[in-house]
């Protein structure tokens, strides 16, 4: 939890590397005040890269990386192995390589994922606005739970985690069907925790939101994010 320059992902059922996504900032770039009325932008597509270490050649007993790789609204990660339920790209995207020589886990597409947190959001502060405060479950590191009310959206940012995804290594089951078998494809049918020992380094880490350092110094340890959204009054962007 305290590693300054990457972060951890492991198997089997071991770390489970947490990130953050600059929703409000998202949020607040699709809202354009004009002098004439506020318009609103059209998200086209997010993409989100996490770059992954080599392995140092000290290690005496190395472990493969984690290929098939999970990324999933933290809300969400209990229920959807208890459901055995599948990747929707709305709460969830998989990551499946497609040569063994990947170097990045690569989402290409979250703009679903994101409209899920924007409506939560949305959701929050309305229910705000109407009644005066919202009440949120928190649940500590020792699986602790205790409610909290909150009267304003911020404080609700806050503590809802809304913004928080997690990285889970998981087990792909396939069932290659006639249909698209002559394609070389398949479908998924099962998604469940990999119980294979693995490990990767993460871009990430602590560095990347420490306040002592230059935001220079901040941004080499950040992911990357490509956004890109159309208002149809201006422009693309």
């Amino acid at each position: 939890i305290n590693e300054s320059k990457w972060t951890y992902l492991k198997s089997p059922a071991g770390i489970f590397t947490q990130i953050t996504l600059p929703i409000s900032q998202i949020a607040d770039s699709l809202l354009n005040q004009t002098a004439e009325k506020r318009q609103s932008d059209i998200l086209n597509a997010v993409k989100l890269g996490i770059p992954i270490y080599n392995e140092t050649s000290d290690k005496k007993f190395g472990m493969s990386t984690p290929s098939n790789v999970l990324l999933i609204r933290k809300k969400y990660k209990d229920s959807f192995f208890e459901k055995n339920q599948l990747s929707d790209e709305i709460t969830s995207s998989l990551f499946r390589p497609t040569t063994t020589s990947f170097t990045q886990y690569t989402f290409n597409n979250i703009t679903q994922m994101i409209n899920d947190c924007l409506a939560d959001r949305e959701k929050a502060e309305k229910e705000i606005h109407e009644k005066g405060s919202i009440t949120i479950k928190i649940t500590d590191l020792d699986g602790n739970s205790k409610d909290e009310t909150v009267n304003n959206i911020k404080d609700w940012e806050d503590l809802s985690e809304w913004n928080k995804f997690v990285l889970i290594p998981v087990l792909v089951t396939t069932d290659s069907s006639s249909s698209n078998s002559y394609y070389g494809s398949s479908n998924v049918i099962s998604i469940q925790h990999d119980l294979k020992p693995g490990y990767a380094r993460l871009k990430g880490g602590t560095n990347a939101t420490n306040t002592s350092l230059d935001k220079e110094q901040q941004d080499k340890y950040k992911l990357k994010l490509e956004v890109v959204s159309t208002n149809f009054g201006t422009k693309s962007k």
